[in-house]
């Protein structure tokens, strides 16, 4: 989520159940073209950016992906965080292409807090407290996943999987299954296409996922189909 040094060993992984033909783009490797501003290690209260600014900066790493591989369309996979800033940037930037295609054609979100996560409302409070409020702490509180949800809406035609972890079954007090940072049911959302693993946060980016998780869904190659199916969320009831 934070660093992008997470990612680095993505692009051999790609070349190992691929080829080169496969390129992955860590956000924040070229710095200048994009970087996250989501905070330090845990407990950390370094700067962060808003979830327009992290938006933002997707975009213009998205644009120079595409510049690099003559690309019109790209796969977003997102951990933790990030998962927020693609919807973000999905529903408020992303064009759709003279060929009726959306620019992500997916996105696949790991271990992403779609509706917050009760520890980070108890860490966010506790900074609060003490006078040195983080950004992105807020942001994967529950009262910001409501907000967000309520105002984040447009897909655009984008496809959305999403990958849960579910190795402990407390959670800051609450008895559910969870990754030891998000739950099942906030990685899970309203997203059909979902698996559980019983796996952790951190391992949610393991080869494994990569290859059974990730690899399936993504467009098979340059030449590829890349035409996404329809979106494919879960009908929700009217207010």
């Amino acid at each position: 989520m934070r660093n992008y040094l997470i990612w680095e060993l993505w692009q051999n992984f790609f070349t190992t159940l691929h080829s080169y033909d496969w390129k992955a783009y860590a956000i924040g490797e070229k710095s200048g073209k994009g970087a996250f501003q989501m905070g330090g290690s845990f407990m950390s209260t370094n700067f962060t950016n808003n979830m327009y600014d992290n938006s933002t900066q997707l975009g213009n790493y998205i644009k120079y992906a595409q510049e690099e591989e003559n690309a019109w369309h790209v796969d977003i996979v997102a951990h933790n965080l990030g998962g927020l800033a693609a919807r973000h940037y999905i529903h408020t930037f992303m064009q759709t292409y003279p060929d009726g295609r959306p620019q992500v054609s997916h996105l696949l979100l790991l271990g992403t807090p779609n509706l917050g996560s009760q520890c980070f409302d108890i860490y966010n409070a506790t900074l609060n407290l003490a006078g040195t409020p983080v950004e992105a702490v807020r942001q994967m509180t529950q009262g910001h996943a409501i907000e967000f949800n309520r105002t984040v809406v447009n897909q655009k035609g984008v496809k959305f999987s999403t990958l849960a972890g579910s190795e402990d079954s407390i959670l800051c007090g609450s008895v559910l299954p969870n990754d030891d940072v998000v739950s099942v049911a906030s990685a899970i959302w309203r997203i059909k296409d979902n698996k559980t693993v019983n796996e952790s946060h951190t391992d949610l980016l393991s080869p494994k996922n990569l290859n059974e998780f990730v690899k399936p869904r993504l467009a098979i190659g340059p030449k590829g189909n890349h035409n996404p199916a329809a979106p494919d969320l879960i009908d929700m009831p009217n207010k």
